[in-house]
């Protein structure tokens, strides 16, 4: 004998994964990645500094966080180019998730702008002005600024009010110049 389907069971909608296991779907979702992401940076950056931040501590999350940020850029600025190389599950996986990538690098980089700010407060003048120099200022900030341009206009809000060619424009000679900024912060290591 065959069962009667109600009207709510024939409306509600499929889902492909049973409900015990939709967690494991959000969390792979690009949102969910950020959120993953995101946490990670913050336990990270807590664990690093402890409970009370010396020089020490401050340069291991300073250099914690480049590293971090290095990774989340690299994957957001050549998502589109792996995917057009090896199409398959994986690739357009990390190209569904680029804004998410962006967005961590921002936020990384932004614990890693905390970071520096935090060391400035707390190093001798003489090891301040070891670690840094007014070339590393003018690149680093121009760097940021450009982070903060491509952070705040990775809506759908801001593609529509920029235009989509404007916004393309923006984000393609942002993350170009952000990979200069990060080759030449690199150098000096390469070099030295």
């Amino acid at each position: 004998m065959p069962t009667q389907t109600s009207a709510a069971e024939l409306s509600a909608p499929a889902h492909p994964c049973p409900p015990d296991r939709r967690w494991l779907r959000w969390l792979a979702s690009p949102w969910g990645v950020y959120l993953i992401g995101l946490t990670a940076l913050l336990l990270t950056s807590a664990l690093l500094l402890g409970f009370a931040p010396d020089t020490d501590s401050l340069r291991l999350q300073i250099r914690g966080t480049a590293r971090s940020s290095l990774l989340f850029f690299l994957l957001a600025y050549t998502a589109s180019a792996w995917h057009r190389l090896h199409r398959g599950p994986f690739t357009r996986w990390l190209l569904q998730r680029r804004r998410q990538w962006g967005l961590l690098f921002a936020s990384s980089h932004t614990l890693h702008a905390a970071g520096i700010a935090s060391l400035h407060a707390a190093a001798s003048p003489a090891l301040w002005a070891q670690l840094t120099s007014l070339p590393r200022w003018i690149i680093g900030g121009s760097g940021y600024l450009a982070l903060m341009l491509l952070a705040l206009s990775s809506s759908n809000a801001a593609v529509r009010w920029l235009g989509a060619a404007r916004w393309q424009r923006l984000h393609r000679w942002g993350s170009h110049w952000l990979c200069l900024v990060f080759l030449l912060s690199c150098s000096k290591r390469v070099a030295g």
